[in-house]
């Protein structure tokens, strides 16, 4: 019976996972983006009040960024086979950003993403198409800071939408794609206070978006 209980006991530790992943692909989703997809940062803003515009086709006032994970054969397969615990997606804020109690009120959003896109391919016009989902909401993050170090970290598993299972379809497609929206507004509080964080351009690895997924 001890023997047994070990090895329970074993191979729950060994069996959990964790994998860290950065973006394969991210593009700053604004018409007058000088160049979306070679930016080193990605930046995200909303518009009267909302952090979706209510029509796809008419986004003009507002600014999304859209992440990307390409899946590899292995990484899939983990993803499938395993039982997600935790996950979150960590972004750097570039420079020495405002730490807002306010923000409360117009967080980072992370939410799902119609559609999937490349980065190298990506043009405005492929935002009719490709565009957040306004009904669904992963999670919701605020610009932290310890000395000059600043981060958002924004957990995915805890809304009552299941994170978890969109991650198993992700798998099954080979891919997951996420929209970063806020409903920070330019019109009333001005572009500077919008969140601009590194994207996967970064020359420095350790700015870059992260997500970590944790299993069981």
């Amino acid at each position: 019976m001890i023997s047994l209980l070990s090895a329970l006991v074993l191979f729950s530790v060994t069996s959990a996972e964790t994998i860290t992943l950065n973006p394969t692909d991210d593009a700053w989703v604004y018409g007058h983006a000088a160049d979306p997809t070679a930016d080193e940062y990605l930046r995200v803003w909303g518009s009267g009040g909302l952090s979706v515009s209510s029509d796809p086709k008419n986004i003009d006032s507002f600014g999304y960024s859209y992440v990307g994970f390409k899946f590899d054969p292995a990484t899939a397969a983990k993803i499938a086979a395993g039982e997600l615990e935790s996950a979150s997606i960590t972004f750097f804020p570039a420079g020495k950003p405002k730490v807002d109690p306010a923000a409360k009120d117009w967080p980072l959003e992370v939410r799902g993403l119609t559609g999937s896109f490349n980065e190298k391919d990506w043009i405005f016009e492929n935002a009719n198409q490709v565009y957040p989902e306004a009904g669904v909401l992963f999670g919701t993050g605020l610009i932290a800071g310890e000395g000059e170090s600043f981060s958002i970290k924004v957990p995915l598993t805890g809304q009552k939408l299941s994170f978890a299972g969109e991650l198993k379809k992700a798998a099954e497609k080979g891919g997951l794609y996420l929209a970063l929206t806020s409903r920070y507004d330019v019109g009333e509080m001005g572009m500077s206070g919008i969140y601009k964080v590194y994207s996967t351009n970064s020359k420095m690895p350790e700015l870059r978006p992260k997500l970590v997924l944790n299993f069981k």
